[in-house]
């Protein structure tokens, strides 16, 4: 065996536009192989120590052959060195035999990531790491034990489970993670998470932090597509950016899933969609609080920016929010006539802001395409169209500015009795059908310049 020899390899690499060069059996010796993997890392994630190949173990990465032994022990190597990079070239590595992951936690998993240890493969598409389904199913197709600087990158996953009829996550960890990237990544047929990092209340264990997801195309989940709970409720500096999520929540067992299913503290999140939920799925985004499931941990202070959600395949709400301070900022979300579009259900909720966002649909009673329980809620230039209700305010101090309810077929604007101190300030509300507003609270709020023809 060669730590980091030089070798010929039968390589397409990509160029900037995605276009594959020319094939070569002599492309890349150590040092530019090495240079081309440490290009994949992200800055803070560079490593510079040995590199790699699954097939200097004995990997064939010809879709036949078990190839989940020869990876390990690529792992293992590196872990043993203090880290460095595992290489995939082009091909298809079947995934035979599982494994007993570490303590305090029992899991099975084909492939266990150590700390300091990168996986990086030449293109998503080109790279996939498959199960064997002749073989035992274990949890996860790769486990994250405890620790740090790791990056997966270029890699494709397959469960190869379009019933999802067996609890298989992608990638999962539930142990405390400080410094993980996964980057390019393509993760489709799984049972279960697409990414789960996700703890263990009674273990006080699952610390997601410093945690970036980007550039990832995650297509048919059991579960969740993301997962991410940070049980410690420490801030997380996570960052999930540039992320395609289709056709989540397939499993029958798993109800109420997720496309992005987030708890924590200081989550960012930007450039995100969400479309082809499936017939168990529960939201497009979910950000979890105190009072979602009892006795959970909550969350507070995220933010979500640039999304574009289609749910209209299924009744189900768009958003979700049950955490404390979230900002949301420039999305569209197209639903079904018998769902929310954005609903923020819990009273515990407050000082959260939802701007320029447009709902289209969704809604029959007691629906609406913002349904606002939190207090003290600011909706600044957000539109509603074609929905039942246009916005729904049930709790004290709930500020509408600048916002529009248009072609609502029963109400624009309708005010609960519990929603006092409430103020709907520079608005309109436009239809041929139905009532502008209703306020059920006798006239406790302001309403300034509200515009509307029926």
């Amino acid at each position: 065996m060669m730590v980091g020899a030089a070798a010929g390899v039968t390589s397409y690499f990509q160029d900037d536009n995605n276009t594959p060069l020319e094939e070569s059996t002599d492309l890349f010796n150590y040092a530019s192989s090495l240079a081309y993997a440490q290009s994949k890392l992200s800055d803070d994630t560079k490593l510079t120590q040995s590199w790699v190949k699954p097939q200097e173990f004995g990997a064939l990465g010809d879709g036949n052959h078990d190839d989940s032994v020869a990876i390990q022990a690529a792992i293992d190597i590196l872990a043993d060195q203090n880290g460095g990079i595992v290489y995939f070239p082009v091909g298809t590595y079947l995934l035979s035999t599982s494994h007993s992951t570490d303590s305090p936690i029992k899991n099975t998993s084909f492939i266990t990531l150590k700390k300091n240890v990168s996986l990086i493969g030449e293109n998503r598409y080109r790279v996939t790491l498959k199960r064997d389904i002749s073989a035992a199913t274990p949890n996860a197709l790769i486990w994250l034990n405890e620790g740090t600087g790791r990056e997966i990158n270029g890699i494709g996953i397959d469960g190869v489970q379009s019933n999802f009829n067996n609890i298989l996550h992608g990638i999962l960890s539930q142990l405390d993670i400080d410094g993980l990237t996964i980057n390019n990544c393509y993760i489709t047929r799984v049972g279960s998470y697409g990414i789960g990092l996700q703890g263990v209340k009674q273990l006080s264990l699952g610390r997601a932090k410093n945690v970036t997801i980007k550039n990832c195309h995650i297509k048919g989940t059991g579960g969740d597509g993301i997962d991410i709970k940070n049980i410690k409720q420490e801030t997380g500096y996570n960052v999930l950016y540039n992320l395609d999520i289709q056709g989540w929540g397939g499993r029958s067992s798993l109800k109420n899933q997720a496309g992005l299913d987030i708890r924590g503290v200081g989550n960012h999140i930007s450039k995100v969609y969400f479309t082809s939920p499936n017939s168990y799925s529960g939201h497009a985004i979910r950000f979890r609080g105190s009072n979602y499931k009892t006795n959970n941990p909550g969350g507070q202070e995220s933010i979500l920016s640039n999304f574009w959600i289609d749910v209209s395949q299924q009744n189900i709400p768009g958003i979700r929010i049950n955490q404390r301070g979230t900002i949301i900022n420039s999305g569209y979300i197209l639903c079904s006539d018998n769902s929310a579009g954005l609903e923020i259900d819990d009273t515990t909720v407050d000082h959260s802001r939802i701007s320029n966002v447009i709902i289209n649909g969704s809604g029959n009673s007691p629906n609406a395409s913002f349904w606002c329980q939190g207090s003290n809620i600011l909706l600044d230039n957000c539109i509603s169209r074609n929905a039942y209700c246009g916005f729904k305010l049930a709790n004290d101090h709930i500020t509408l500015q600048d916002c529009k309810a248009l072609n609502y077929r029963n109400y624009g604007f309708y005010v609960k009795s519990n929603a006092t101190h409430y103020e709907i300030l520079g608005s309109e509300a436009s239809s041929n059908q139905g009532v502008p507003i209703v306020d059920k609270t006798n006239g406790q709020g302001i309403i300034k310049n509200l515009r509307g023809v029926n």
